[in-house]
């Protein structure tokens, strides 16, 4: 009924409200001047907004569109920070970092298998690195010597505090870290200056700081959370700190999502492995997203029931004068896809993934495994390593303790790459 009153109605009640605030203004002017002695209100004025009307008819194609929300229309691109990866041979992936005041320059593998940003100094002779680290003034030692323990080997040195930026022109972040003195022979094979671990949590009264957290307390990034898209050599690898690659994936509903069982790693459920549509006997039930290892790695139970089916009616083993597995064979149409249940999402390695064809010199070629197995007591984990992981993008939600998967479908690097393959492999999971 009010709604279908008259323009005339609806303006003496207007004329009729303004009336009574014009009379209510003038009682308190008066009595500001009965207690002040002062009159406030002789300089009072009317201000006037202008203002534009916007009909909603003129915009029903937006509206139609959707909501949008403020995250999405603000936080899209204006704090994240974009880190180019180098690939080296399909088997180590680091990218930069600039540490202490001086801001020096030096190479890291950004390590989802462990939690804690080591550098070699200038002291490490066992260090593999030509480019190691004068502590600046900012470089300030806790006196407590710490160990990390690799799969692939161990380096040892002294807990520090030291500023970290991500780009020249980015503020800094103050973390703990390990100033490393001595390290392992068994990491020679090393490409990179150091390690930057990027676990999900800090665990078990360990060292560090968890470098996205800092970025994201500091207001550096928008979201504690970064998105990992490794690719074959013939691509572009890439980490987004604060995001995921919007371009790739338009919104969280097309991640597989998968909650971490353990928080020590990036750590999730497993229950079944096939290989092609047989489906393996495995004693493990969980899996670590690692981007620090170059393969993907089985305890040594496990792998043999795979293992056995791989070689069935070839001529596989250790190809001769290295520690990597490989069959004889024409091509990669010989091999089969192994499927992994993470959580309650199937997850593939297509034959392209975990093998590399290599044309041989007689009427047969040779097919180089990205497959292997580890023995000793590491929980029963299988560390999905990065042939895994070029088959995904990977988003990993430190705030949310998730993981979330987006296949990708990119096509396998065909370049061969000789004895090299075999020099780079590298394993820093840490345990």
């Amino acid at each position: 009924m009010l709604i279908s009153q008259s323009k005339n109605n609806k303006s003496t009640k207007i004329a009729a409200q303004r009336s009574w605030l014009f009379l209510a203004a003038a009682v308190m002017c008066l009595l500001t001047v009965l207690q002040l002695g002062v009159f406030p209100c002789a300089m009072a004025q009317t201000v006037r907004l202008p203002l534009k009307k916007v009909y909603l008819k003129d915009h029903k194609e937006d509206i139609e569109s959707g909501i949008e929300t403020i995250e999405e229309r603000h936080g899209r691109g204006l704090a994240e920070i974009n880190v180019t990866v180098t690939n080296k041979y399909d088997l180590q992936y680091h990218a930069s970092l600039l540490i202490g005041d001086a801001k020096y320059n030096q190479t890291f593998i950004w390590d989802t298998g462990s939690t804690l940003l080591w550098t070699p100094l200038n002291n490490c002779s066992s260090c593999p690195s030509t480019n190691k680290y004068t502590p600046a003034s900012s470089y300030s030692s806790t006196g407590t010597r710490h160990i990390i323990n690799y799969l692939s080997g161990q380096v040892v040195g002294d807990v520090a505090n030291d500023k970290v930026y991500i780009t020249s022109s980015s503020g800094p972040v103050t973390m703990e870290l390990l100033g490393v003195d001595t390290a392992d022979s068994a990491i020679q094979g090393m490409v990179a200056d150091g390690i930057l671990g990027m676990g999900p949590a800090i665990t078990g009264g360990r060292p560090g700081t968890l470098l996205v957290e800092k970025l994201k307390t500091a207001g550096i990034i928008g979201k504690n959370a970064f998105g990992v898209d490794y690719r074959w050599l013939n691509g572009t690898s890439s980490i987004l700190l604060g995001g995921y690659d919007t371009d790739l994936i338009k919104s969280d509903e097309d991640f597989d999502w998968i909650g971490l069982k353990t928080n020590t790693h990036w750590t999730v459920e497993m229950s079944t492995v096939k290989y092609g549509g047989t489906e393996l006997s495995m004693s493990s039930t969980s899996a670590v997203l690692d981007t620090g290892t170059s393969l993907t790695i089985f305890p040594y139970s496990d792998f043999m029931n795979i293992w056995n089916e791989i070689k069935d009616g070839k001529n596989c083993g250790y190809i001769v004068g290295t520690s990597r597995l490989g069959c004889d064979c024409d091509s990669i149409k010989d091999f089969k896809e192994i499927k992994i249940k993470l959580g309650e999402h199937d997850t593939k390695m297509p034959a392209s993934a975990y093998v590399e064809y290599f044309a041989g010199t007689t009427s047969n070629g040779v097919c180089l495994l990205y497959i292997d197995f580890y023995i000793g007591d590491f929980g029963g984990l299988v560390i999905l390593g990065d042939s895994f992981l070029r088959e995904y993008y990977v988003y990993h939600d430190v705030q949310g303790q998730r993981v979330g998967l987006y296949g990708k479908n990119y096509s396998a690097n065909t370049s061969a790459f000789s004895v090299l393959v075999f020099i780079m492999l590298f394993i820093s999971f840490h345990f």
